[in-house]
């Protein structure tokens, strides 16, 4: 039999395990694979760049903090985003296994909650370019409503998961069409140019930045350091714009006062992102409904089944707190019995397995169409030798 291996992931078994025989598969059946090996220094740099990015996300912020939300709103997701990220990776740094965060489940949600991140700060930052380019507030409110929707679905589907190809395409195409509006608004011809070249330089850093990517320490490195340079545009665009008019910022802000039903809109319009995300991702859907089953019908389940025979079901740490249980002494029949088995245990190949799993549902259909065709004629003969006799 061939070796343990798992390969091409980070996930892998040692090549000198020896091979699994009678003798030494318990030894080896539930041997936990190695976790990849990164290296600490360049761990410790993509730790210093997630406190690079939360640091100016935080100083940008406090300067800007007099502000409209629209525009305080990206240096806010950076800081949460940073920060998480910044103290995971800590974390998982300072407790031997580097950039390694999907070592747990704790871990695991906080990275989930990284991802989750990702949705705000593009959708946001877009809609920030697009209060620069939008002079119409009716036009800005319906992209403020396309901004909503677009991320709380993309949310959904980072954080549930799993991994779509479609969401790193939407991210980039995001970045391009932030690039058009601005090359289209005239803003380079006019005294806005300087806003207009920190705009661009700002979508070109952020898009390199997502191409780059987080997949090692090194990667994760330049994404971070990307970002931060992404980040000081965004705030050099708004002081050059409160420059030239200090009343700029108040004149691109929405008025909900007006209108309270808009802020009921917006609420519809991410409610009904999630909805999307849920109707056009089955495998997202099927997660979110495996959480709410296990959340809710797990429990109801045990106890209307068990609760004749378990009327007051008992924890394990309860059961089990004189001592552990004892190892079951049962084992497999190939190991308790080995001279009966004198080749390898296996399971026989079956051609054409699926086909003859379907063969009866394949021709009950085919019986059913032909009854069908059968009582079809059958009632065209009966009207026509009613209609002659």
């Amino acid at each position: 039999m061939e070796k343990l291996t798992h390969q091409p992931t980070a996930w892998h078994y040692d090549d000198k395990d020896p091979l699994i025989e009678n003798e030494n598969a318990d030894a080896i059946r539930f041997k936990i694979p190695k976790p990849p090996n990164y290296s600490v220094f360049k761990s410790f740099l993509s730790v210093l760049s997630l406190g690079l990015l939360t640091g100016l996300g935080i100083y940008f912020y406090l300067l800007l903090k007099d502000q409209s939300l629209w525009i305080t709103l990206p240096f806010l997701f950076t800081i949460s985003g940073g920060g998480i990220g910044f103290l995971l990776e800590l974390y998982v740094l300072v407790t031997g296994t580097p950039f390694f965060m999907m070592r747990s489940r704790f871990t695991r949600s906080i990275q989930m909650l990284r991802f989750l991140n990702i949705s705000p700060i593009v959708t946001t930052i877009f809609f920030f370019i697009c209060s620069f380019v939008i002079e119409d507030e009716g036009l800005r409110m319906a992209v403020l409503y396309l901004v909503g929707f677009g991320a709380f679905a993309m949310g959904t589907v980072l954080y549930l998961g799993p991994p779509n190809p479609l969401i790193p395409l939407l991210i980039l195409g995001t970045q391009l069409l932030q690039l058009v509006l601005l090359l289209s608004s005239g803003m380079l011809g006019g005294p806005l140019y300087m806003v207009c070249i920190f705009l661009l330089a700002q979508g070109v850093s952020q898009g390199t930045a997502f191409i780059v990517g987080t997949a090692t320490p090194m990667k994760s490195f330049g994404f971070h350091v990307l970002s931060s340079i992404s980040g000081a545009l965004l705030y050099l665009a708004v002081r050059e714009a409160l420059k030239l008019d200090p009343s700029w910022v108040a004149s691109k802000t929405i008025d909900w006062a007006a209108n309270p039903l808009l802020k009921w809109g917006l609420i519809f319009a991410c409610f009904m992102g999630i909805v999307f995300a849920y109707k056009s991702t089955p495998k997202t859907r099927n997660i979110i409904r495996s959480r709410v089953s296990n959340a809710i019908w797990s429990l109801q389940y045990f106890l209307l089944i068990s609760a004749k025979r378990f009327p007051n079901p008992k924890n394990l740490s309860e059961l089990y707190k004189d001592g552990a249980p004892a190892p079951s002494k049962l084992k497999p029949y190939y190991q308790q019995h080995p001279e009966f088995l004198p080749e390898a245990l296996s399971i026989p190949s079956v051609e054409r397995l699926e086909g003859n799993v379907t063969a009866l549902g394949t021709l009950v259909k085919k019986a059913k169409g032909a009854f069908k065709v059968i009582a079809l004629l059958d009632h065209f003969h009966r009207r026509l030798m009613s209609t002659f006799l």
